[in-house]
């Protein structure tokens, strides 16, 4: 039955291919996923992933999770929960008491150590209101997952692959504030950026 899947993803094969790309390679990375709602941001890195996942020559794991618009505890609470449901708990040090900003940062820095893909859905919520200490935090294990991967290459080392953060957000404004303002803990840190047309 050739073809029976062929309708199941549509319309982004080179950003897909793009993604995968990455996704499959070797080194660290941080990207930054904009565009309009509604035009598949989410749908195109949740294929990637998939198909990530699929892949048998990959030694990656995946998480994805989407940023609540709430507080920090029902952050921590959605982020433990999707740590879980990939069955990654062994990667997040005392994840049972993970409760706020810092233990979610350290959690990601600690999955994208141990090779996981981490996507993180909705992240312009962290520009401003409870949520905006997020960014100053995760610049922290940014920049020590960069670090190191750095390190690694300057050594010729091949430790197995080491994983990749990437957050995806709608609104442009916001998205330019968290990653193009030159004060913004995270300028200058991303590997890639995919800005999705309609």
């Amino acid at each position: 039955m050739a073809g029976s899947n062929d309708w199941g993803f549509y319309g982004r094969r080179e950003e897909l291919g793009r993604l995968l790309e990455i996704l499959r390679g070797r080194r660290w990375f941080f990207g930054a996923i904009r565009g309009r709602r509604r035009i598949g941001k989410t749908a195109l890195v949740q294929q990637a992933l998939t198909a990530l996942e699929q892949d048998e020559r990959s030694e990656r794991n995946v998480l994805f999770f989407q940023l609540p618009d709430s507080d920090p505890a029902d952050v921590a609470a959605v982020f433990r929960r999707a740590v879980r449901d990939a069955e990654l708990q062994d990667s997040v040090r005392d994840l049972d008491d993970l409760r706020d900003l810092p233990g979610v940062a350290a959690g990601v820095g600690s999955l994208c150590a141990a090779g996981v893909v981490v996507a993180i859905d909705e992240f312009p919520l962290c520009h401003r209101g409870p949520l905006a200490g997020l960014p100053s935090l995760l610049q922290a294990q940014v920049d020590r997952l960069q670090e190191n991967d750095g390190r690694l290459q300057e050594n010729g080392g091949r430790q197995g692959s080491r994983g990749g953060l990437i957050v995806l957000g709608s609104v442009q404004t916001e998205m330019e504030a968290l990653f193009e303002d030159r004060r913004a803990p995270l300028f200058g840190r991303t590997t890639f950026s995919l800005a999705l047309g309609p």
